[in-house]
Order: C-alpha cells, then sequence, then structure tokens
C-alpha cells in the first residue's frame, strides 16, 4: 500500500463511515446512522480518518467516559476496510488517537470486543491493552464481550 493520510473526522463524513462500519461489522456489532451520528459527532469525540487514494479505508471514534474520578476515553469503534487490513492502518490509528485522548487529559483507554473477534482480541493485545472484564450478553443474548484497559500514564 502507498501513502495512508490520516486526518480529523467531519460531519460530512458521516455517511462513508456508516457505509464502511455497514461492510466491515454484522449486525448486531454495527452501528446505525443515528448512533454513529451522535457519537462521531459529540463536542468530546476523537475521530480519525484514514484515507487511501482519497478514500476512507479506515476511522476510529473514541469518547469521554468520566466517571466518578476516573477519566477514561473510550474505543466506541474502529474500523478498517476489509480490502486494507493487516497493512497498518488500525495501528495508525489507535497511536494517534491514544496521543490525543492523553492530551486531553485521559489517564486510560478501553474498549469492548466480542469475545469470538479473535483477530481484534490478537490487534489489542499487541497494542498493549489488558483484559479487564468479562461482561455476559454484552452485544445481544449469548454474545458476549471482553472489557480492554491500558493506561495512557507514562511510566
Amino acid at each position: 500500500m502507498s501513502v495512508v493520510t490520516m486526518r480529523d473526522g467531519t460531519a460530512a463524513d458521516i455517511d462513508a463511515l456508516y457505509a464502511l462500519d455497514l461492510l466491515c461489522f454484522d449486525a448486531p456489532f454495527r452501528f446505525d446512522l443515528d448512533s454513529m451520528r451522535r457519537y462521531a459527532m459529540h463536542p468530546d469525540a476523537i475521530v480519525l480518518v484514514a484515507e487511501f487514494q482519497g478514500e476512507i479505508h479506515g476511522f476510529i471514534v473514541v469518547n469521554a467516559a468520566r466517571r466518578r474520578s476516573l477519566n477514561s476515553a473510550y474505543i466506541t469503534t474502529l474500523d478498517v476496510h476489509p480490502d486494507t487490513r493487516r497493512q497498518g492502518i488500525a495501528r495508525l490509528l489507535l497511536a494517534e488517537a491514544e496521543r490525543r485522548a492523553a492530551r486531553s487529559g485521559a489517564s486510560s483507554m478501553h474498549l469492548h470486543v466480542h469475545t469470538g473477534n479473535l483477530a481484534a482480541v490478537r490487534f489489542y493485545e499487541s497494542a498493549g491493552y489488558e483484559q479487564a472484564m468479562h461482561t455476559e450478553d454484552f452485544y445481544a443474548a449469548g454474545l458476549h464481550a471482553w472489557t480492554y484497559f491500558k493506561s495512557l500514564q507514562t511510566r
């Protein structure tokens, strides 16, 4: 793959992000258009888009998750076009999202992964995320999730 460019996502990208999400995930793991718009256009959201040859081939949406004294960022979704997976796009998006979340004051990142999505489990573990919790029926009846966590504190 030649040069992948990364930029901030905008409201004009919502339809393309939604279309890519439909391509990447089966129901019930995908978002509907209204949910995609709500998460991606939230004022505190970090939305990064990866383009290749002028087309969106990946994106990440990260939302703030401020509960009690925890200031964490939540990876709402990370999508990469099936034709360009395993070429570093997800890793680029994740690394930049982590940098931006840390700059905005987040001390950690967390996310949910379907327990059957072994490729995503391997990806996040290779990026330093640790399995923290198992949630039964997170996506739907019988579709469980792992919660993953990563500290953004520099050591």
